[in-house]
């Protein structure tokens, strides 16, 4: 093959990767809607409900929070 077919290859390859599987869970999706196939579902042993770390519900969201506090009020200070 020549210089300009694998670059097309490859284009095509790096478009269309990423596509095949989203276009493959909405099909999925649209099966479980209808009815088609059985509705999956999380395991039990999957914790779902844990914060995020950034939303300030946890110790590690406190010390960010209190970080960009800190950060802030420097800021202000340094200004004369």
């Amino acid at each position: 093959m020549q210089a300009w077919q694998w670059l097309i290859v490859v284009l095509v390859v790096v478009i269309v990767a990423p596509l095949v599987p989203r276009i493959l869970a909405k099909i999925d999706a649209k099966r479980q809607l209808r009815g088609d196939i059985p509705e999956r579902k999380a395991g039990e042993n999957m914790n779902l409900n844990t914060p995020h770390p950034g939303d300030g519900s946890t110790t590690d969201g406190e010390i960010l929070a209190g970080q960009a506090r800190m950060k802030s009020g420097q800021n202000v200070m340094s200004m004369k």
